[in-house]
């Protein structure tokens, strides 16, 4: 996971890009650099299928909250003392619409193909991530984002 965070951090697009970031990596002699193939494989192994939601007008909309993903996430902040228990904290939700050219994208009404990523954060830590095509109204995921907000909120 961390060679992948470095990969992006660093304005790779790409998970190919992990050779060209070697020379940076192989600096701490703690740190073993995994092949693009074997962070390809955990990448799928943490995928997971897009769920649907028909509206009352027969319209139907993908969205994806990865639970796998989002327990990792949570996992790795806990493993990493980001997250106190007791403590008061300020949680904020948004999503953003992210322009694309990819060929799953769908037309949204910012005039545009690409997708809504949701990001939930905890003190600005990220906490949990979701995803729904770019036509996807946020009403019709309301019940999801809130099962896997209070997945969040319960550490």
């Amino acid at each position: 996971m961390s060679a992948m965070s470095d990969v992006f951090l660093r304005g790779g697009d790409c998970v190919e890009d992990v050779n060209r970031s070697e020379c940076h990596l192989r600096e701490s002699p703690e740190v073993r650099i995994p092949t693009s193939h074997t962070i390809g494989r955990a990448i799928k192994e943490l995928s997971h299928e897009d769920m649907e939601y028909k509206s009352s007008s027969g319209n139907v909309f993908r969205f994806n909250t990865n639970p796998r993903l989002n327990d990792l996430l949570m996992k790795l902040n806990m493993k990493m003392g980001l997250f106190k228990s007791g403590k008061t904290v300020n949680v904020d939700f948004d999503h953003l619409f992210v322009k694309t050219g990819k060929a799953d994208a769908t037309y949204s009404y910012k005039h545009a193909y690409g997708y809504f990523p949701g990001v939930a954060s905890i003190d600005g830590i990220i906490a949990y991530i979701e995803n729904r095509d770019g036509n996807t109204p946020s009403s019709s995921i309301r019940l999801t984002r809130c099962q896997g907000l209070s997945c969040i909120l319960t550490f």
